[in-house]
């Protein structure tokens, strides 16, 4: 049987051998968000039950969250360096916290 690019046989039919394709990718690879390392953003309690607090926040912050399959459930907008936010409508599951404030675009996660 002829190689088989799915299953990466090598011309052989025993599947002793396989083909074995490298990539490399020089440079930084685009994400669409600049995040911040060694953010001084804290989230906490984590897991949540009915709200959990945002601190460390610089600026005026926005704040959204996110299910992880990608819909908003709710923004929050604050200029002071900590704020409360209510989850007690969402159901149990991960959730993807995005704060943007004047130290940058910080990405967090929060688990209910």
């Amino acid at each position: 049987m002829p190689g088989n690019a799915v299953n990466g046989n090598n011309n052989d039919d025993s599947g002793d051998q396989w083909n074995t394709l490298s990539t490399s990718v020089s440079g930084a690879i685009p994400s669409g968000v600049e995040s911040v390392e060694n953010s001084a953003i804290q989230l906490y309690p984590n897991p949540v039950q009915n709200e959990f607090q945002v601190s460390g926040l610089q600026g005026e912050a926005h704040i959204t969250i996110y299910t992880l399959s990608g819909v908003r459930l709710q923004q929050v907008r604050s200029q002071a360096p900590e704020v409360s936010i209510s989850s007690a409508a969402f159901p149990t599951g991960l959730y993807l916290v995005l704060v943007e404030d004047a130290q940058g675009v910080h990405r967090l996660t929060v688990r209910k």
